[in-house]
């Protein structure tokens, strides 16, 4: 819901451990408490800190009115927490989307709103603190410095004097951690397909080259980079055995295959849009009589238990992060190797490597 801005008396204290006046999230103007505030606080980059305040802070002040900026994140955005005082004894007008972000290497943005917000008049005495989301996290990566630059106008539409800007320089001995520049979902899905391109061993008597698969699987990340996955797979081409050879070996007639698994998932951030992934883990694989009906005993054949590796290219194809329709959707090709350690499952043998090809569809929550 769209409130009207409210402000804070800079003579009612320490205005910025008072109530809060404002903050801009996503085009809707709430009011802030201190506990807000301070959690803000505690989402400072830490590599933007100044070693002497151990904060982000950064001032700037001309005609009676101060400027005082922070830098702020978490997993899906960066923000600037912008505080203005005006001390004058006239009123200030403030544009917010007129403020613009420079960084070290040439670029510039403008702050991200999902609506375009109100001028926000600053009135004599009176503070005002609003909370600017950025649009790409990955601007700061490898930056040295970024400026905020704040045009000011009176009430009649006319800027009242040269800018005020504030500039922070990031610290170059702390190294920059990937949650600075990335955005990244805690929770996703995946949806994947494809073949198998090679089984080495006795493993090739279940599942042969060009037998599909489709998984689906469900990741959780309790970092950036690191996270677990788990899923499971169904294999949709069987493995048909001669029906005299399997009477006389044992042997079931037709067998199907399907598969959970388990995984510790990394990612590499190449870029924005470029995104390795490789996952490490267990798999177990449930091997089925299809010739029997699922009541009968014959029909589950037991299980065996091997190793899986992946290694998955993912192209972001869009990020959106207000909204419906907000998510993270990646596409993506995927190699995957599974081994399984020599078994024997209904006088079937199970042992061997498995390797396969697929695409893959993820959304980022």
């Amino acid at each position: 819901m769209l409130v009207s801005p409210k402000y804070v008396s800079a003579n009612s204290g320490d205005a910025l451990g008072a109530l809060l006046g404002a903050a801009l999230i996503g085009g809707a103007v709430v009011g802030v408490n201190r506990t807000a505030y301070e959690a803000w606080l505690r989402r400072e980059l830490k590599e933007w800190k100044d070693e002497s305040t151990d904060s982000t802070i950064s001032m700037d002040a001309h005609g009676n009115i101060s400027m005082e900026t922070r830098i702020i994140g978490d997993r899906k955005m960066n923000y600037i927490f912008l505080a203005v005082s005006n001390s004058r004894d006239v009123p200030v007008v403030l544009k917010p989307e007129e403020i613009t972000i420079a960084f070290s290497e040439g670029r510039s943005r403008h702050p991200d709103f999902l609506t375009k917000p109100e001028d926000s008049v600053i009135r004599p005495g009176w503070s005002f603190f609003i909370l600017i989301p950025l649009p790409k996290k990955w601007d700061f990566k490898d930056q040295k410095w970024m400026q905020v630059t704040m045009p000011l106008y009176d009430e009649s539409g006319h800027k009242i004097f040269a800018e005020l800007k504030t500039a922070s320089n990031r610290n170059l001995n702390v190294k920059q951690p990937v949650e600075s520049y990335v955005n990244s979902s805690v929770l996703d899905m995946g949806v994947d397909f494809g073949a198998i391109l090679t089984a080495i061993g006795d493993i090739h008597e279940l599942q042969g080259t060009g037998n599909l698969y489709f998984g689906f699987d469900f990741g959780f990340y309790f970092a950036p980079a690191h996270g677990i996955r788990f899923g499971f797979a169904i294999n949709d081409t069987k493995k048909s055995f001669d029906s005299k050879a399997s009477d006389n070996m044992g042997k079931p007639e037709q067998v199907s295959a399907d598969e959970i698994f388990m995984t510790y998932s990394y990612k590499h951030f190449m870029s924005f849009q470029k995104i390795f992934r490789y996952d490490f883990g267990i798999v177990g694989q449930s091997h089925f009589n299809d010739k029997n009906i699922e009541d009968d005993p014959n029909h589950d054949l037991g299980s065996t238990v091997g190793f899986y590796q992946k290694l998955t290219y993912l192209h972001r194809m869009a990020l959106i992060s207000r909204g419906f329709w907000r998510g993270d959707y990646q596409v993506g090709l995927n190699i995957g190797h599974k081994f399984f350690p020599h078994d024997t499952v209904a006088h079937v043998p199970v042992g061997g490597n498995i390797i396969t090809a697929g695409v893959v569809f993820v959304l980022g929550i």
